[in-house]
């Protein structure tokens, strides 16, 4: 996969993870689009896209720092957390909190990659 389509993909989940509002009405039925705290986590865990992003020569220092903390926020709340997360627990957790707060900060340094 490019770099650039990569990178546009890390900053999609982390626009997912970062935004209360989009939660709220995605986990809960209220919009069109259908997303859960399950699937969210999985594009960070189950997809190869962050651990390999990591190591990608192309990412800059700041990114790199920042995706990091990002990624080890989503594995620490889901290391505690059942298999199966219910959206009504998962809104108010403050521990799920910790990601929003670190994918807003990854979003504050990473500009999407114009799409080819």
């Amino acid at each position: 996969m490019d770099f650039g389509r990569w990178r546009n993909q890390l900053i999609d989940a982390a626009r997912r993870a970062a935004d209360r509002e989009y939660q709220q009405r995605v986990w809960f039925g209220l919009g069109p689009e259908r997303d859960s705290p399950n699937e969210l986590l999985c594009t960070f865990l189950d997809d190869p896209v962050f651990e390999d992003f990591l190591d990608h020569p192309m990412l800059p220092k700041a990114e790199r720092a920042a995706v990091e903390r990002l990624y080890r926020s989503v594995e620490a709340y889901a290391s505690g957390t059942p298999a199966h997360l219910e959206a009504s627990t998962v809104m108010d957790d403050p521990r799920f909190e910790k990601v929003r707060v670190a994918a807003r900060e990854f979003l504050r340094i990473a500009k999407p990659s114009p799409r080819g």
